[in-house]
C-alpha cells in the first residue's frame, strides 16, 4: 500500500512491454533496477557488470500532505535512466539512433500508464546525453500524485475490516404507458400557461 507496490507496478511494465537489442542484436527485455548510481560506478571500477540496454528507476518525493485517516498525499517524480552502449559497428560513429528507439518504447510503456497508488504517469521532462563515450544516457521524467495508505486503518493488518462486493445486481421493474408520458407532458404544459399569466 505504498511506493514499492507503485515500483513493482513500473518494473513489470517495463519488462513485459519494452523490447530492446541487446549487443549481440538478440530482442530480450530490458535490466531494470532501482537506480543507486549503478552507471558511474561501473565506469569508476566501484559497481558491477550488469546487461545493457538497462533501465534504472528513481523516485523523488514532496512534502506530504496528511489527508486524513492516517493517509498522506505525495507529488511523486519518478525518474527512468536508460542506460545505452553503442559501439562504432556500422561505421556510423556518434550518430546512434537506437538511443532514440529505446526511449521512445519506454516512453509508449509508461505515460499516462495507472500505477498502484498513483494517479497516471506523465512525462514532465527529457534529457538527453550529447556528451558521452560510448555508454549514452537518457533520461525521462514522469509525475504523478501518489496516495501512501501505510498507517492508515486501510493498511493490511491494521485490524479494519474490509468486505469487497464482487458484482452487484439491480433489477428495476417500471413500466412507462403512452398515457402516463402524454399526462405528464400535458401538466408540463398547464405549468407553462399557469406561469405566463
Amino acid at each position: 500500500m505504498g511506493i514499492k507496490d507503485s515500483l513493482l507496478d513500473i518494473f513489470e511494465r517495463l519488462t513485459t512491454d519494452v523490447v530492446v537489442k541487446n549487443n549481440d542484436g538478440q530482442d530480450v527485455a530490458p535490466y531494470v533496477r532501482m537506480f543507486n548510481n549503478q552507471i558511474e560506478r561501473k565506469k569508476d571500477g566501484t559497481g558491477y557488470v550488469y546487461p545493457t540496454p538497462a533501465i534504472f528507476v528513481e523516485v523523488q518525493f514532496s512534502d506530504g500532505i496528511p489527508i486524513g485517516e492516517g493517509a498522506t498525499n505525495y507529488e511523486v517524480l519518478f525518474r527512468i535512466l536508460i542506460e545505452h552502449n553503442h559501439y562504432n559497428t556500422d561505421g556510423d560513429f556518434d550518430q546512434d539512433m537506437t538511443t532514440f528507439d529505446l526511449k521512445d518504447a519506454v516512453h509508449r510503456a509508461l505515460n499516462n500508464y495507472k500505477v498502484a497508488y498513483c494517479s497516471p504517469l506523465l512525462q514532465s521532462g527529457r534529457t538527453i546525453d550529447h556528451n558521452h563515450d560510448n555508454t549514452i544516457l537518457t533520461v525521462i521524467e514522469y509525475s504523478a500524485n501518489f496516495t501512501d495508505l501505510n498507517g492508515s486503518p486501510y493498511t493490511e493488518g491494521s485490524g479494519y475490516v474490509f468486505e469487497t462486493i464482487e458484482q452487484i445486481n439491480l433489477q428495476f421493474d417500471a413500466t412507462l404507458s403512452i398515457t402516463d408520458v402524454l399526462d405528464l407532458v400535458t401538466e408540463v404544459d398547464e405549468e407553462i400557461i399557469i406561469s405566463e399569466d
